[in-house]
């Protein structure tokens, strides 16, 4: 028994020592989701989207049903992908809004991670390579003065990765497209100007910052932005945006699946509880305006007109201490409802101009 009783207290304290280890190891960001961590060095926006998750909500089982989706289904067969694994991915885009708001011109990055990412990167090379040779083809058939520029591409490896660099334009206005096969389900992108605004052109390494660490990889969507307005851009907003916006230095916005509903938290972080304070009169000012004024209102890709109207109808803005949190749940029965509804317009559109197209044929 007391051997027993030994082995019990042993097993006790090892379970113990590695939860502490775990904590530990969690704690140092061994095991934080490693997406957002990709960040190239400048960014304080993040925008993730877990097409993963929202693969197997309600709402896209009715997105499933459009024409949009066997559109896109045709498109992946023709180019010899498995349908099933279609949005069996996750992404992080990566911009530097700051910047952007003080027109500098900046990289648009992005990171995939998924099971058909080698099949898209290795697609992404047959099409580009596909322009360099139609351009070169058309401007046989053509005189000088009416040639085009004829884009690059390259394939040679960076930093022992199987990468490409496509570059296309003209030569005061040229832009270079640089991918870069991280592993078998890893790719990142960039894409910007070859003078200004120059795309990531290196493997991408992890690192942790307030802003990678802000993102919810287990939301379906999840944006983090650490904010810092100019002040010639700040003059030109209205007096109630103004006094929205006055000493924001961080927002996250995250979009869950919470079974019948679809969950929106947005935080808003200012710099003192007075800011906070007098921003909530603001934003409550802003919606009344709004929702008297307008019809419809875009929260999330097909979230809008009717359904995005309710939902801001419906947030609960409450201020704590600097920090101001809206919540709304909607049913996604009702998104579901207005999805159907388009789909219907969609299709009738496309049979009358079908009909268009056979009327003018048999004249």
């Amino acid at each position: 028994m007391e051997d027993k009783i030994k082995n019990i207290i042993g097993a006790a304290i090892l379970v113990v020592i590695i939860i502490a280890v775990l904590i530990g190891l969690y704690a140092f960001g061994v095991f934080e989701p490693s997406l957002p961590k990709y960040a190239p060095e400048g960014t304080d926006y993040i925008a993730y989207t877990n097409y993963k998750k929202l693969s197997k909500t309600k709402i896209f089982g009715a997105y499933k049903k459009t024409l949009a989706y066997e559109k896109e289904v045709k498109s992946a067969q023709n180019n010899g992908y498995d349908v099933e694994k279609l949005y069996d991915f996750e992404v992080c885009s990566f911009r530097n809004r700051n910047a952007e708001m003080r027109n500098k011109p900046t990289p648009a990055t992005s990171v995939y991670r998924g099971s058909l990412m080698a099949a898209q990167f290795k697609k992404a090379i047959e099409k580009y390579d596909k322009l360099v040779t139609d351009t070169k083809k058309l401007n046989d058939s053509l005189t000088p003065e009416f040639r085009e520029p004829v884009p690059s591409l390259s394939t040679n490896k960076i930093a022992d990765k199987e990468a490409f660099v496509y570059e296309f334009g003209y030569k005061k206005e040229s832009f270079k497209r640089v991918g870069i096969k991280l592993d078998d389900d890893t790719v990142q992108e960039s894409f910007g100007d070859t003078k200004e605004g120059v795309p990531v052109s290196a493997p991408l390494e992890k690192n942790r910052t307030e802003v990678t660490k802000a993102i919810d990889t287990s939301a379906l969507y999840s944006r983090a932005w650490k904010v810092d307005i100019p002040n010639d851009y700040r003059s030109k907003m209205g007096d109630d945006l103004k006094s929205a916006a006055y000493g924001l230095e961080f927002l996250t916005l995250n979009v869950y699946d919470a079974g019948k509903n679809i969950e929106v938290k947005l935080e808003l972080t200012y710099t003192s509880k007075g800011n906070a304070q007098a921003a909530l009169t603001a934003i409550e000012k802003l919606r009344k305006n709004y929702l008297d004024e307008n019809e419809t209102f875009s929260i999330w890709g097909f979230l809008n007109g009717k359904v995005g109207c309710e939902m801001l109808k419906a947030a609960e803005f409450n201020c704590k201490g600097k920090k101001i949190v809206a919540k709304v749940k909607y049913s996604q029965s009702a998104i579901i409802d207005q999805i159907e509804e388009e789909d219907q317009k969609e299709r009738k559109r496309e049979e009358e101009e079908e009909r268009k197209k056979r009327e003018a044929s048999e004249k």
